[in-house]
């Protein structure tokens, strides 16, 4: 569903001729807790991260998690990276407060990767960009966000060519 959202989203702003933004949220060291409470506790936490993030974003943004720890939110109606500031630092302060699930105070951090449309490109390479850059953000440090930026892309493809070098010089037995 989100993935439609972000389709339509897409194709209003090329009419609009305005931008949209995808926000990757991947919410930092998760599974020791599924590991200390057990599953029903992190899936409780899970519902609480979601209404947060709702209550953080827009009226007009969407908010959907993709799996696992990892959220996306859609923010429509941008007319430059300015506006998407405030609410990303909104969604990361949302995540600071302590969790109260079942007499356990949990304290989450998350990291945030932002791609912009139509910069950072079509609709599956918005996707790829924002998770890039939220891997940037969490090398940063805790509750950090990024923009996709074009050093964030040279290090992906460096990353990728060395992977596949590797890969090469494995088949080859180029290694001793």
């Amino acid at each position: 569903a989100f993935l439609q959202h972000l389709e339509s989203g897409i194709r209003r702003t090329s009419r609009m001729n305005n931008s949209l933004a995808v926000a990757f949220i991947d919410i930092d060291h998760f599974k020791p807790i599924n590991d200390a409470y057990g599953h029903h506790v992190g899936d409780e936490v899970l519902h609480a991260i979601a209404r947060r993030l709702n209550m953080a974003v827009r009226g007009c943004d969407i908010v959907a998690r993709m799996g696992g720890d990892e959220f996306v939110a859609l923010l429509e109606d941008i007319k430059s990276d300015q506006d998407i500031v405030p609410i990303v630092e909104r969604i990361l302060h949302s995540l600071r407060d302590v969790f109260y699930i079942d007499h356990h105070e949990i304290i989450i951090s998350a990291a945030v990767g932002i791609a912009v449309s139509p910069r950072d490109g079509d609709m599956e390479h918005l996707m790829i960009c924002a998770d890039a850059a939220m891997y940037r953000a969490k090398g940063d440090g805790k509750n950090r966000f990024r923009f996709f930026d074009s050093d964030i892309a040279l290090a992906s493809d460096r990353l990728l060519e060395m992977q596949n070098d590797l890969r090469d010089a494995l088949s080859r037995n180029e290694f001793r």
